[in-house]
């Protein structure tokens, strides 16, 4: 890979990052002239490390012998680097903290669906009593109980 291509691979990790907006921020932020920007990334021209863009990608913690190599980190170990190992490592512990909860929704929803499963079950077994006994003009006093015990359960179903 050329330093051109590790010039443009910055820049658009920067701007995934959004630790700038767009190419011209990238520039000023890095150092690098706007207007060669475009010859540096096609390799017409090279790209010049002074005492000012040094310092800038210092700052950024840009590798500068990955840039002009293509060996190594592109960020020294120090705080970009970090942040980003950091945040890989914080997402997998919250994608396992998820994927807990979610395992423990789908046995909470499994029992409450074999609940209410149980439950139509028993309204079931309870309407037919009803219509057996709806059918007889003799119900018993006991049987009005089961009758209120089955209205109560459609009630708490509804």
């Amino acid at each position: 890979m050329t330093v051109g291509k590790r010039v443009e691979e910055l820049l658009q990790y920067f701007l995934n990052k959004k630790y700038c907006k767009n190419q011209q921020e990238f520039c000023l932020r890095l150092g690098i002239n706007y207007k060669n920007f475009t010859k540096i990334t096609r390799n017409e021209i090279n790209l010049i490390i002074d005492s000012e863009n040094y310092e800038k990608l210092i700052t950024n913690n840009i590798n500068i012998y990955w840039l002009l190599t293509g060996e190594g980190n592109m960020f020294t170990d120090t705080e970009v680097g970090k942040e980003d190992k950091q945040s890989e490592v914080q997402k997998d512990k919250k994608i396992q903290e998820l994927e807990k909860q979610l395992e423990k929704l789908t046995n909470l929803i499994e029992k409450k669906d074999s609940k209410i499963d149980g439950l139509k079950k028993e309204i079931e077994t309870l309407d037919n009593i009803i219509a057996y006994f709806d059918n007889d003009t003799q119900v018993s006093e006991k049987y009005s109980r089961v009758l209120e015990h089955i209205f109560k359960l459609r009630s708490k179903l509804t």
